[in-house]
């Protein structure tokens, strides 16, 4: 079995799951998502890909609406791997730590409503691009 760590995000998230979620995702987990990691092959139920936009981090399916970010870590025990959880929840996750950028500009912050609604749309030359970081 991998072994795993959490980030401040993921725990919060955790709370705020039901105590069944919590049970089907620690369930998934054992049963299905760490033998998986340890044999570097997924099962199709998972769901398990990369996060577009989003370098080293996957995401897993542990219920039809269920996402759990996640990434590769330096492992902690020889031959192990180790997986660090980045959050959890509904697919939700994936838009509420979004940030806009223009391309001809190297600055990056929180989008407003209305660059939001533009995101992919282009401003005279500058192209938007959102980008979430789950």
């Amino acid at each position: 079995m991998p072994t795993f760590a959490t980030t401040p995000r993921f725990r919060r998230d955790l709370k705020a799951l039901s105590a069944e979620q919590r049970a089907r995702f620690e369930k998934t987990v054992r049963e299905e998502f760490g033998p998986d990691v340890d044999a570097l092959r997924w099962r199709p139920g998972l769901r398990v890909k990369r996060v577009q936009g989003v370098p080293k981090v996957f995401e897993m399916t542990w219920v039809p609406d269920g996402r759990a970010p996640w990434e590769f870590g330096a492992p902690i025990r020889d031959v192990l791997q180790h997986v660090i959880w980045r959050r959890i929840g509904t697919h939700d996750i994936f838009t509420d730590t979004c940030i806009v950028r223009g391309t001809t500009s190297s600055t990056w912050g929180r989008p407003s409503r209305a660059a939001s609604s533009r995101a992919g749309e282009h401003w005279g030359d500058t192209a938007v691009i959102t980008v979430c970081v789950p």
